[in-house]
């Protein structure tokens, strides 16, 4: 979902979801369950420093 919205790498996508969850305190299974339900927006993980 991150990478086509982002048009990156899957491992360019999985950094940049491992960096927000850093971040944000979250674990990257909370992150990743956000995405999914649309609670989150793939915008927010893609605009995080990578």
């Amino acid at each position: 979902m991150v990478a086509e919205h982002g048009g990156l790498t899957l491992a360019e996508a999985r950094s940049a979801l491992r960096a927000h969850s850093a971040l944000d305190g979250h674990r990257l299974l909370d992150i990743a369950q956000a995405l999914v339900d649309h609670a989150l927006a793939p915008d927010s993980v893609l605009t995080e420093d990578r």
